[in-house]
């Protein structure tokens, strides 16, 4: 069995992905050749800054499979791809999306840019891929460069599992301010409450603010942004020594790559609703503490703060979602469950 992936993907949002396929068939089994999606759309999305989706083939002697994984931020599917693939696994689908007319869709859960390789083996492959491409960029050649570089910065998934101890009544909560038309008034709203909120309960030492990267500042959110830049070292330990994190669909209410990160490193969640579709139960006081309004957050923090049974049940669902649906194998093998119930694997 081979596994064949188009060399066009962006490197930085299908890295999770490859991590899953190696990790399935083997690293020798998976290889980069554009020659099985010469039919594939070419233009995937022309005004977005980076493709909508990474695409692979599945060749076991005569039989070729087709997969799209579409790790868009909006809840539009691909038409074109839809009908190229033999499955669609996309992660995130609305809620109202009438999923039985769409016998190939799967859902799929948060993922997140992990690093797959060194520094040799990334211009090696990077160089490796230019040239596989034929030169085709589907969204220029700078963004497939920045790619393969930011990966270089990311964490491999060991050192997003490994252990680091919490800290008694440590919380940390560091966050892009989007200042998006669909963040203003949500996600930019939530993490700011959030952070005024932790600031104000006595006896919590939190660390944090909202990083803008533009200029000016709206007004309301002066008093929790900051210039202060975390390196993903600094983030990664204080992420994980926070005694609990908090989640909010990002911009588009999608499945931001935190919410993958959190359920990954183990940790106790405070969420706003949840929009979009999610392979698995995620439920109040089951998996997560979820808050409608301040008073419920304040209300949340306070639990979490006194409650230490709570944040271990929590930590332990946690841990068992990444382990039985978002682990980079999982989200394969599930794609692979959706072949043979198609009957096309």
């Amino acid at each position: 069995m081979k596994i064949i992936v188009d060399p066009r993907n962006n490197i930085l949002y299908s890295s999770f992905y490859i991590q899953g396929l190696w990790d399935k068939y083997g690293g020798g089994n998976v290889s980069f050749s554009l020659k099985p999606f010469k039919d594939i759309p070419g233009n995937r999305q022309a005004w977005c800054t980076y493709d909508q989706y990474m695409a692979y083939v599945i060749k076991d002697g005569k039989s070729v499979k087709r997969v799209i994984i579409d790790y868009w931020d909006c809840i539009p599917i691909n038409k074109e791809a839809y009908e190229w693939c033999d499955v669609y696994a996309k992660i995130n689908i609305s809620k109202d999306t009438k999923v039985e007319d769409y016998p190939k869709l799967l859902s799929i859960p948060a993922g997140f840019g992990i690093r797959i390789w060194n520094f040799s083996e990334t211009i090696f492959h990077l160089a490796s891929n230019v040239f596989k491409s034929h030169f085709h960029f589907l969204n220029g050649f700078k963004i497939f460069l920045y790619a393969y570089l930011v990966q270089l910065k990311r964490f491999t998934l060991e050192e997003y599992l490994s252990p680091v101890k919490r800290k008694d009544r440590y919380v940390f909560h560091a966050s892009t301010l989007w200042m998006h038309d669909t963040s203003l008034t949500g996600v930019d709203q939530h993490r700011a409450v959030f952070i005024r909120t932790c600031r104000q309960i006595p006896n919590i030492n939190f660390e944090g603010e909202l990083i803008c990267k533009t200029t000016p500042v709206p007004k309301e959110f002066e008093d929790v942004v900051s210039n202060r830049r975390y390196s993903m070292g600094e983030y990664m330990e204080k992420t994980k020594q926070s005694m609990f994190v908090f989640n909010s669909p990002a911009v588009h209410n999608c499945h931001g790559w935190k919410f993958g990160e959190y359920l990954t490193m183990g940790k106790a969640l405070i969420t706003t609703p949840i929009v979009n579709r999610l392979p698995f139960a995620f439920e109040n006081d089951d998996n997560c503490l979820i808050v409608h309004n301040q008073d419920e957050l304040v209300d949340a923090v306070k639990r979490l703060c006194g409650d230490e049974a709570l944040r271990e049940r929590l930590e332990q669902s946690s841990k068992k979602l990444f382990e039985e649906y978002v682990c980079p194998v999982k989200v394969i093998d599930a794609i692979e469950r959706k072949l043979g119930n198609l009957g096309s694997y």
